[in-house]
């Protein structure tokens, strides 16, 4: 009876699904797109998602209310994502927890590791808080750069920076 126990259990983990797929590995994974409505245009190089947008790919999520999706030859140029507001997650390389930003707008280019985010911007690296009307992430160097919005003192650049143990 032990036997077949620990027969069973290996099988069970053989078959269990591997959810969180680390950054170096996103781009590798296949998209995902869920959404309530779609427009492609395989001509244009555009398809258009609306109504609770769920986009992922690895351990990649964008939620946003529309998504327009640009390919060009080489595959995936860029999403843009609104909503309100479009969020944005992906856990890093050894990392314990997810990068998340989120704005009214924001454009993801896969390809050169870059997350921009619009309006109402706010940015999660670890405990730390960033944000500001216009903010870019470079997702494999983790450098964020933050812009106020220019004459208006409630739309500066914020940042949290906790302390570390």
């Amino acid at each position: 009876m032990n036997q077949q126990i620990k027969i069973w259990s290996a099988l069970c983990l053989l078959f269990m699904p591997v959810t969180a797929m680390a950054l170096s590995t996103d781009k590798q994974q296949p998209i995902n797109i869920e959404a309530d409505w779609v427009d492609v245009n395989k001509k244009k190089g555009t398809s258009i998602y609306k109504g609770k947008v769920i986009i992922t790919q690895g351990s990649i999520r964008i939620d946003s209310d529309i998504a327009t999706v640009y390919r060009n030859a080489k595959g995936i140029e860029k999403i843009v994502a609104l909503g309100q507001p479009a969020k944005f997650r992906q856990r890093p390389d050894d990392e314990p927890e997810d990068i998340r930003g989120e704005g009214k707008r924001l454009e993801y280019f896969s390809s050169k590791d870059k997350l921009h985010l619009y309006e109402k911007a706010v940015l999660w690296q670890h405990k730390d808080v960033f944000t500001g009307d216009h903010i870019n992430y470079d997702t494999k160097e983790h450098v964020v750069r933050a812009t106020g919005k220019p004459g208006d003192s409630s739309e500066r650049v914020r940042v949290t920076i906790q302390p570390t143990n």
